[in-house]
Parts: C-alpha cells; structure tokens; sequence
C-alpha cells in the first residue's frame, strides 16, 4: 500500500486561493491581505506555497477559517457567502472585504462569525 504525502505548503496555498475564490477576494483584496505586492502574489499563484509557521501562513488560515464559518451558516450557496463579504454589516462596523485586508478586521470578522456559529 501507498502512502500519499500531502505538502502543508502546498496544502495550504490551494486552501487558501480556494477559499479566497469562494469568497470573492480579487487580486487587489489578495494583495492587501497576504501583504504581498502584484509580483509574489503572481508566484504564489502559480504554484507557490505558504508556509503554515509564516505569518502568511497565518493570514492564510484565517481567511480559510472565514470561509469554513460561512459555509454551513449559508447552506454553502457562493451568492450569499459573497454577499456577506460585500455587505456592510453594522456589527463588523464595515464590509467584510475591505475589513479583512487588515489584521484586526481579519481578526474581528473571524470571532464574529466564531460567535454566530456558538449560537446557532
């Protein structure tokens, strides 16, 4: 029997740009959130990889954790999960999309939606 070995690295870019799609984070949100400019997020996206210990890594769980709140909370129905990103919600005090390109958006939507999953 075969072992399969599955990269963390890679494991985690694919995660990430998979869950930043679902949320429709373009190029310029994708940019601001990792910190990166126009050229490493091109290499990123090409193959690249993140590593989990960075704090890209870090950045990169978040913004997959978010995803992973809001697919149960919207019955995994893309529209709505974008129309939450582009909303301004009044408890957030912003939009979801830009508030996440800084750290503590990031951080606050993150334990907001880890509130509204408790209670649901």
């Amino acid at each position: 029997m075969h072992k399969i070995q599955v990269d963390p690295e890679h494991a985690l870019a694919e995660g990430f740009f998979g869950a930043a799609a679902a949320l429709g984070l373009g190029n310029t949100e994708l940019m601001a959130v990792l910190g990166l400019s126009r050229s490493s997020l091109g290499r990123l996206k090409q193959g690249g990889t993140i590593d989990p210990c960075s704090k890209t890594g870090e950045i990169a769980m978040l913004v997959i954790r978010i995803y992973r709140s809001l697919v149960p909370l919207n019955g995994g129905d893309t529209a709505n999960i974008r129309h939450f990103m582009q909303t301004y919600n009044h408890h957030l005090g912003g939009r979801p999309l830009e508030l996440i390109q800084r750290i503590d958006g990031l951080a606050r939507t993150c334990n907001y939606l880890d509130a509204i999953r408790g209670a649901a």
